[in-house]
């Protein structure tokens, strides 16, 4: 456990370590290309899924169907942050002892654990939009101009929430705990409070920022070049395109960010002789 003698502050170089993440993958890229290709096709299934269904805009249908892609997408980050922080990699070769079981049931619960905890935090993520949306929608109808105590209490509200999500965002990483078998409560005194939050946010935006950069590029580029038809749409070979590389790119980020998120904690387990 932390030294709860002294106050805890979270000390760790944003920037710093959102570049070891990034050089962690770019290093480990054939290894990651190995476990990538399962995770990306059911990603890229149920968005399909999504389109043909027509839940563009529900959000919250959205999320069901992107279930088995959570689990998916939950199983590969697991396995690689189990390889960055614990030098294991997929296959893993186990050990049985006599009665047939595993020996290495630590990286089997660190693994299992991860991917429930990645798809509970998804779900509620999913859950808290819509509900962000459909408030969103119900202030919306108060009349223009007319300050009402619906547009009070929906702005009242809109503060507390953004204030809430900035304290809550460490929360969205428990994911990277349970892979490594480590206390909950260690992660969450370690990255601190409020503050915590707010440079784990700053680490996330350069963890997404250039990839968000890059595939618009090439969303543009893909647009441009695809044209639209009569009314204005994209054909479905430039949707599918589009579909393959958000896929990708959704993947990439997660990898980078929860490998930055892993970094920095270690670093901070490190300094303080953990």
């Amino acid at each position: 456990m932390l030294n709860k003698k002294n106050k805890f502050n979270p000390d760790f170089d944003a920037i710093d370590k959102s570049m070891q993440a990034y050089k962690a993958v770019w290093h480990g890229r054939f290894y990651l290309a190995r476990l990538f290709m399962i995770p990306f096709l059911i990603k890229v299934i149920c968005y399909m899924i999504i389109f043909y269904l027509g839940y563009e805009e529900d959000i919250l249908r959205q999320t069901l169907v992107m279930i088995p892609s959570f689990f998916a997408d939950g199983w590969l980050i697991a396995q690689w942050l189990r390889t960055l922080g614990r030098g294991e990699k997929w296959p893993y070769k186990y050990n049985l002892d006599e009665n047939g079981m595993p020996k290495e049931r630590l990286r089997i619960k660190g693994i299992l654990s991860s991917m429930q905890v990645y798809v509970l935090i998804k779900l509620v993520i999913g859950g808290l939009v819509a509900f962000a949306i459909i408030m969103n929608e119900n202030s919306s109808k108060d009349v223009a101009g007319e300050v009402t105590q619906g547009s009070v209490l929906g702005f009242i509200f809109g503060v507390i929430a953004i204030i809430s999500s900035v304290w809550c965002y460490r929360f969205a990483w428990l994911h990277v705990p349970f892979a490594l078998n480590c206390k909950m409560m260690d992660f969450v005194e370690a990255v601190g409070g409020f503050m915590g939050s707010i440079k784990i946010i700053g680490m996330s935006l350069i963890c997404m920022v250039p990839i968000y950069i890059v595939l618009t590029f090439l969303a543009t580029l893909i647009m441009s070049v695809a044209g639209v038809d009569s009314e204005g749409s994209l054909s479905i070979f430039a949707d599918f395109i589009l579909t393959v590389i958000s896929s990708a790119g959704e993947i990439l980020i997660a990898l980078i960010s929860s490998s930055a998120i892993l970094l920095a904690y270690k670093g901070i387990m490190e300094k303080n002789n953990v």
